[in-house]
């Protein structure tokens, strides 16, 4: 039994693989009308090339064949410039969306360390005011059973408090 090319989704679509008969079909189709396209070109510049051509370039069945071939090697030169024209406007495309897709993404990853070093810089105040106030509970605590109470505040380093006294 062959393998199945192409089924029907849920939602009523035709889908296929890759290389399933329906891809296969559009590609041909594609080609054909590309094809055909490049005749047209062709055919229209023979055309004009024959029309502007001077009647002694006409006279004889060579001549005009010359004329004919030199309108189709313009054509070829058309088609190539136009070729790498296509490719170099999809380069640029190319390279001024992978640009934006990247200042885009450096954009969020420093949105991101700002708010990362917001909600730290938060975190740190909370767990330094939770410190604070148990160093206060403890504090008043001792003052209300009449113990004596040295222990100094959360953050306190001699080094960096003078208290009063010259620290240099």
């Amino acid at each position: 039994m062959p393998p199945r090319l192409a089924k029907i989704d849920p939602a009523g679509g035709f889908t296929t693989r890759p290389g399933g008969v329906t891809i296969v079909a559009v590609k041909i189709i594609i080609y054909i009308l590309t094809f055909a396209v490049v005749l047209v070109i062709a055919a229209a510049i023979v055309g004009v090339s024959l029309a502007v051509a001077p009647a002694a370039a006409k006279s004889t069945g060579l001549s005009v064949l010359a004329v004919a071939l030199g309108g189709l090697a313009v054509t070829g030169g058309v088609i190539y410039l136009a070729e790498k024209l296509i490719n170099l406007t999809k380069g640029v495309v190319s390279m001024v969306f992978d640009l934006v897709v990247e200042k885009y993404k450096q954009h969020r990853l420093e949105a991101g360390i700002k708010i990362g070093i917001q909600q730290g810089q938060e975190i740190g105040r909370q767990e330094t005011q939770r410190e604070v106030r148990a160093w206060y509970e403890r504090q008043q605590a001792a003052f209300r059973a009449g113990l004596p109470f040295d222990e100094p505040p959360p953050g306190y380093s001699p080094e960096t408090h003078a208290n009063g006294q010259d620290a240099g």
